[in-house]
């Protein structure tokens, strides 16, 4: 007998034993599949093919004919032979919607998908609810798989700009989900009665406690005003405020030395700084971003960033809401590369 041979009636005798069949992880296994066969319900045979297997969606079947939720239900049933009842629960969805868009995506494309080499696989798990399944799959490729705006364009077979506003929808979406699970939280709940014993104490903002904390550098709102662009404003903050110097505010903001040492000149001919204690919210100087002028940089992270509109925004910055929106239209069109 050889060794592959022996191997294999090893783990045989193994899985036939008593010991083995005893052990309390093998017995917990049998009752939970037997469980969720009862509830779903469905044979043993599937429930072991369904943990044994990794599910996910080949990027190929995105076309221009179907929507992404057809384009993955068609896949699901054809090529996986999932029933209505599994990918519901999958997609967060109703049976019916299921029904539905697999009637539909035969009315469109009667033919099975060819298969292909796949660049990327959405696992089942991108599938979030609260989000489309075209949502789902674009957030999960800009956020795990880190692909472009324009390559998941390219992907999806869908315009460059959608794909941006689609991003930017789930992203929120996403964040509003994860701040109502988290204000639900008993031990935030009680954090948030601390922080605010705290705040008043010294009158500050959880803002500043974080900027103190961490070191990392941010801009408070109250340094903005009619008086001075609002790069002016951030770069007189920074010089006079934080002590940095023209070259290293240049490194923070993306811009010349020269831009950063003719704002400061600029803003000093004004009115001075003054107190800009009472903030109530912080523009980390992350946000700025190489390709933006610092207005765009600023209406786009209060805008997507903080959900504020285009007249809270203004009243901010001390801007007209009309400014403010062609600010964020630019930005917009520069970070999608203004392509159709």
């Amino acid at each position: 007998m050889n060794r592959k041979s022996a191997e294999k009636r090893a783990i045989s005798l193994d899985v036939t034993s008593g010991s083995f069949q005893n052990d309390p992880h093998i017995r917990y296994i049998k009752s939970e599949i037997q469980a969720f066969g009862k509830q779903y319900p469905a044979t043993e045979a599937k429930i072991a093919e369904l943990l044994q297997q990794s599910i996910t969606i080949p990027d190929y079947v995105f076309n221009e004919s179907l929507t992404a939720l057809q384009s993955i239900v068609k896949y699901l049933k054809e090529e996986r032979s999932l029933k209505n009842s599994e990918i519901a629960k999958i997609a967060h969805i109703s049976q019916k919607s299921v029904w539905q868009a697999y009637r539909n995506s035969k009315a469109i494309q009667q033919e099975v998908f060819t298969r292909q080499k796949a660049a990327y696989a959405i696992p089942l798990s991108a599938l979030k609810p609260g989000l489309t399944a075209l949502e789902s799959v674009v957030f999960h490729l800009r956020i795990t798989e880190k692909v472009s705006f324009r390559g998941i364009a390219d992907i999806l077979r869908r315009d460059q700009r959608t794909i941006w506003t689609l991003f930017r929808r789930a992203e929120k979406k996403s964040a509003k989900r994860a701040a109502e699970d988290l204000a639900e939280d008993k031990a935030f709940i009680g954090l948030k009665a601390f922080t605010q014993t705290v705040t008043k104490r010294y009158h500050v903002s959880v803002s500043d406690i974080l900027a103190s904390a961490s070191g990392q550098v941010s801009i408070p709102d109250t340094v903005f005003s009619k008086e001075r662009t609002i790069l002016q404003s951030i770069v007189h903050y920074l010089r006079d405020k934080k002590g940095f110097r023209n070259k290293a505010i240049a490194g923070l903001l993306h811009v010349s030395e020269k831009s950063a040492s003719q704002a400061y000149r600029n803003a000093r001919r004004g009115k001075d700084l003054g107190d800009v204690a009472g903030s109530r919210l912080h523009i980390p100087v992350s946000e700025f971003k190489q390709g933006l002028t610092a207005p765009e940089s600023v209406v786009l992270y209060l805008h997507d960033k903080l959900a504020l509109s285009f007249s809270g925004i203004g009243r901010i910055l001390h801007r007209d809401p009309r400014t403010i929106w062609a600010a964020y239209a630019l930005a917009m069109k520069k970070e999608t590369g203004g392509r159709k």
